[in-house]
Order: structure tokens, then C-alpha cells, then sequence
């Protein structure tokens, strides 16, 4: 029994003694600060808003493709004579190189005959103009007994053999002509600065007349057909955009809106053209197309903009102000401020851990370089 009533005792003691320690330390915290040590308002970065024009930026994204892929076809049939070195698949070509050559022999045969042809035809017409002369100094004799007719006349003067003679000289002339066209038509060259996709060419191989003898990507200029989404409006009059193309920076234009929604992503779709050598197709391209214009407006960097459309701002007495704002638009860096903000307020750009209206705060001062 005296053994249970020391123990309470001594639990006593030790909760009175924990008692007096807790006392001690909250009359302890009156100051959780060391002496001399004041708490400085939070520091932040702020920019003055401004009225000025602003055009919004359009992120769109395509792959790059040459903007023609050309099919090299023979005009006339004939064997191949010859064909350059390296051109195979992969091979760069330029604009009029030679790529391949048919045997010639046959149309070189048929544009001598062409011409001989041509010239006796010729011959002829001049031997007619001189049966001409003739035939009107017989007309002059007979004109001063009688006065025939015109169809008459027409046969005196030789009329009708003259057109005769002219006309074929037109056909000779003509098939000359084709012969020539025929004979250059057996060098084949590049039509445009390229890349050789593929090619079936060989010594010794007999190609018809409009056979595929190989395909050619053109490399001077690309398309791309670039996605964005269906609820931004472009500016139809701005044609200058850019283009970046493995971290290059290509000159483009906007060459018009395609009538149709891409059907897998659901984005509006515009065609770009694009000037360049060499690019690979299919590469990726990302492009800043032209959105709505506005003159003398409050633009800000789109990390000013808080959560519930809030935008911070340092009062004049250097507080904290949470004001809500409505826009006018958006891209990809910049916020239009339609209603909520003046020019001239200073905006906060910085993060406050718990942003609380009318706590004070300073300017946080820029290192020095």
C-alpha cells in the first residue's frame, strides 16, 4: 500500500516538473528574432506596363517535304548510251547537269534526211519564184490584146504552184524541226537542283518512249504543311513567316489556308513555302505564323499571369496588390491585358511563395556584371 502511494507521488512530481519547463519556454518566445534583426520585406522583380502594338504568334508544327518530285520520262525510245557517274539513289544532281543519254544514231540519220529534204524543197521554191518572173512577163504581152479573168490570171502567174511550193516548204521545215527536237530530246538532264529517289538506268537497256527512268526530289524549295489549332484567327494580309528547320532559321511565306481539318489531330492546316538547299525531307519544322494585330495595348510577359486570371502588382506604398484581369488574347510568350491593369503599374514577375494582398514588398536590385 506505501509502495503504491510513492509511486503517485513521484508521477506527480514529474508532471509538475514538465509542467514548469513548458512555462519556462513560452515566456522564453517573446521575440523569436535575435535582437537587432529585422525581417525584410520580400523582394521581387517587377516591369512597368506599357501601351504599344502587338501582333500575336501562332505556334504551328509540319514536316518538311520538297515541293516537287519530278518523274523523269524519255521523250523518244532508244537505248541507253550513257549515264552519269554516281547518279544513283541519294546522288545531289543540279539544275541541267546531264543524267543519262540514249543512242543518238538513228535521229542524227533522220535529221540529215530532215534536212537534206528541207533543202530540196527550197531549191524547188526558188526555181518556181524564177518560173514566176517568166510567166509575168508573159502576162504584160498578153494584157495588151485581152484582159483575162482573175482565175485566169491566177493560172498565168503561177499562183497556185507558188502556195504549193511554199506549203511544203512549211511540212519540210517543220519535220526538220521535230528531228532536231528528236535528236536533243536523247540527252536527258536535271531538271531542277535535287536529290536522285530512285533510278533504273543501265548500259545497254532499252527504254520506251515515256518510261520512268528515275524520280528527282527537288531541293531549291520545300513545302510544309503546318497544324494549328482551329480557334486562332491568322492575319490573311502578313505573307513573310519563318521557318525553323533543325535549329535554322529559313525564309518562308504563307502561301494560303487549306480548306480542310487535318483528320487525325483536328488542326487547321496552312501551306508555307519555304527557301532552302539541301534540306532532308520529312524533317521537322516549327513555325511562327501571324495572328491578330493590336495597336497601343497592354502586353506582359505570360508568366505574370496567375492562376484565376490574377495579375500581381506593387502598389505605390510598395504592397501587394491581387487584381483580376480579362484578356484580349494570348500566345506562346505574351498575354494582351484588355481590363484590370494601367499603364504605368508595376507588375510583379517574380513568385511569392504565399501571396498575401497588402504585404510589403521591395525591388529586388540586379547583380552587377
Amino acid at each position: 500500500m506505501r509502495y503504491i502511494k510513492k509511486q503517485h507521488i513521484y508521477t506527480f512530481l514529474i508532471l509538475l516538473a514538465g509542467l514548469g519547463v513548458s512555462v519556462s519556454l513560452v515566456s522564453g518566445e517573446k521575440d523569436p528574432l535575435p535582437r537587432g534583426i529585422v525581417k525584410k520585406p520580400q523582394a521581387v522583380a517587377v516591369t512597368i506596363a506599357k501601351t504599344s502594338d502587338y501582333r500575336l504568334n501562332i505556334p504551328a508544327w509540319g514536316l518538311v517535304e520538297p515541293r516537287e518530285r519530278v518523274d523523269i520520262r524519255t521523250r523518244v525510245e532508244g537505248t541507253v548510251d550513257r549515264v552519269a557517274d554516281g547518279l544513283v539513289a541519294g546522288a545531289v544532281v543540279r539544275r541541267g547537269a546531264l543524267l543519262f543519254t540514249l543512242d543518238p544514231q538513228e535521229y542524227q540519220i533522220a535529221l540529215d534526211e530532215a534536212a537534206a529534204a528541207f533543202e530540196q524543197i527550197r531549191q524547188t521554191l526558188e526555181i518556181e519564184k524564177g518560173r514566176q518572173e517568166i510567166a509575168r512577163a508573159e502576162y504584160e504581152l498578153l494584157r495588151k490584146d485581152y484582159t483575162p479573168d482573175e482565175q485566169s490570171t491566177a493560172r498565168i502567174l503561177r499562183r497556185p504552184q507558188l502556195r504549193e511550193r511554199e506549203a511544203a516548204l512549211q511540212v519540210a521545215s517543220a519535220r526538220r524541226e521535230q528531228a532536231v527536237l528528236n535528236l536533243a530530246r536523247t540527252r536527258l538532264t536535271a531538271p531542277c537542283n535535287g536529290r536522285v529517289i530512285d533510278e533504273s538506268l543501265a548500259p545497254g537497256h532499252f527504254m520506251e518512249k515515256g518510261s520512268i527512268a528515275l524520280r528527282v526530289a527537288c531541293t531549291d524549295r520545300y513545302h510544309i504543311i503546318v497544324g494549328f489549332s482551329p480557334g486562332r484567327i491568322l492575319d490573311p494580309d502578313v505573307k513573310t513567316v519563318s521557318a525553323v528547320i533543325n535549329g535554322t532559321v529559313y525564309p518562308a511565306e504563307l502561301k494560303g489556308i487549306l480548306p480542310q481539318i487535318h483528320p487525325d489531330t483536328r488542326r487547321k492546316q496552312v501551306l508555307i513555302a519555304v527557301k532552302g538547299t539541301d534540306i532532308p525531307a520529312g524533317t521537322y519544322a516549327s513555325v511562327l505564323l501571324p495572328g491578330r494585330f493590336f495597336k497601343q495595348v497592354i502586353s506582359l510577359p505570360k508568366t505574370a499571369l496567375r492562376i484565376g486570371k490574377t495579375i500581381w502588382i506593387m502598389r505605390a506604398d510598395d504592397t501587394l496588390d491581387i487584381r483580376t484581369v480579362s484578356l484580349k488574347g494570348e500566345d506562346g510568350e505574351s498575354v494582351i491585358v484588355a481590363r484590370g491593369i494601367n499603364p504605368g503599374d508595376r507588375v510583379i514577375l517574380s513568385h511569392i511563395a504565399g501571396p498575401i494582398k497588402g504585404m510589403k514588398l521591395r525591388i529586388k536590385k540586379e547583380k552587377s556584371p
